[in-house]
Formats: structure tokens, sequence, C-alpha cells
């Protein structure tokens, strides 16, 4: 009943509350992860709902369509921004969650933190990607287990960081792709996240065009911001 799931900190396997913690829901692949993790969990019986960091962004629509509740804690600074672990703690309490689930470095503090403050210890991180990056030996052991991506990455968290007793797994990534199977191209980029089909510039600022395109000459502003909030942004035209 609403009483003993209010006040119990060990969730029933069988019908949970699961809270993902993110930067934001920008266009990426950790978002689209957060937002196909939280569906999937839904389609086998228990409640998800996706924390922002930051602002939300473009795929918090999705989530809506979905039936995920998204929540935007707004992060103010670039730093460490303390007054979201008091918000992060209130919104795991209201939302009477029982599983915390973080994403990356920065929703790893704030999640693990404000999960331990509102009594909840079932709390794990995804580590995607393969960059040297550290946190402090206490964060890592506020939680149940870390999921990195692959084994070349499990390794290099491993060699940098201090996990204690906590148990590093390997759960790779991947797309459903029998969901997609037979679908016009337009329709999986969209149910993907992906913005309309054009012009793409890579990390490595190669210019990539859209099958389709007609060849000739084109005028292209484009965007650059770094991973801070608030971003520092600037903007070119090729």
């Amino acid at each position: 009943n609403s009483s003993s799931r209010k006040n119990r900190t060990v969730p029933n396997f069988s019908d949970m509350r699961i809270l993902q913690v993110v930067n934001n829901l920008q266009y990426g692949g950790i978002e689209k992860l957060a937002v196909d993790l939280s569906d999937g969990l839904c389609r086998l019986g228990h409640e998800s709902a996706i924390a922002c960091l930051e602002e939300a962004g473009p795929l918090a629509t999705l989530a809506d369509a979905l039936g995920i509740r998204v929540h935007a804690l707004g992060k103010r600074s670039a730093g460490l921004d303390w007054r979201l672990v008091p918000a992060l703690t209130a919104l795991i309490r209201s939302e009477r969650i029982d599983v915390v689930h973080t994403h990356n470095m920065g929703p790893l503090v704030y999640g693990s933190l404000a999960a331990r403050l509102a009594g909840r210890r079932a709390v794990l991180n995804t580590r995607h990607g393969r960059e040297a990056k550290r946190s402090p030996g206490f964060i890592w052991r506020l939680n149940g287990a870390v999921v990195a991506i692959s084994e070349d990455a499990r390794r290099r968290m491993l060699a940098i960081n201090r996990f204690g007793k906590v148990p590093v797994r390997v759960i790779y990534n991947g797309i459903n792709c029998g969901a997609f199977n037979g679908m016009p191209a337009a329709e999986a980029r969209q149910r993907l996240g992906f913005p309309p089909p054009g012009f793409s510039l890579s990390s490595t600022n190669v210019v990539f065009n859209a099958a389709g395109i007609p060849p000739g000459n084109y005028v292209a502003t484009y965007r650059v911001c770094n991973d801070q909030s608030p971003p520092c942004c600037d903007e070119a035209t090729v």
C-alpha cells in the first residue's frame, strides 16, 4: 500500500519507482538512452521519472509523450551547485523513488548524495565513455553498483578510481533495431530523437550532408558550446 511504499528503503522488485538522473535531455546518446530505459521499465510495470540537473531539452517532449515525468532542476553555476542536493533529495522523497540511476560524473555526485540523504540505498551509476575522470571514493561507495559500457571503459575506470567493494560491471549500449525494421528513414530519425536530415558537423569538424540534398553551394551558420552551465558558445559561418 501507499504507506508501506513511502516508508520502505529496500524496493519491491516487482513494483519500483526508478529515477534516471542526467545533465539534460538535449539530443544525444546518453539522453536518448535515459528516455528509452525509462520507457522500457514502464513497459515492465515499473514507474519511471527523469531528473535533469540543468534545463530539460527537446527529448523531454518525447519522454512526456511516453508518460515519463521529467523534472528540470535548473543548475545555475558552471561548477558545483550545492543547492541541487536538497532539491534532488526533496524530489526523491516526494516521488517516493525506490531506485536512483545516475549517468556520468555530475549526476553521480548529486544523485548519490541526495539518495543517501533521502534514505535510499538502491543507487547505481552508469559511466558512459572512456575519459579519464575521477570521483572521490566515498561518492562511489554510496552506490550499490557501477556500470561501464565496455571492457575498455571498465579498465580505465578501475585504473584511476577507488571503488572499494562496489562492483563495476559491463553492460554494452545498444539500439533495439527491431523497432525500426522496414521503417522510412525520416520516421526512424524522428523516433530516435534526431533532428531533421540536413548537414551535420562531426566532433572533428568534418561536415556531412544527408542523402538527397542536391549539389550546390550552401552557407551554414553553426554554434559550438562547451558542457558547462551556463555554456560558453561561439558561432561561425561556412
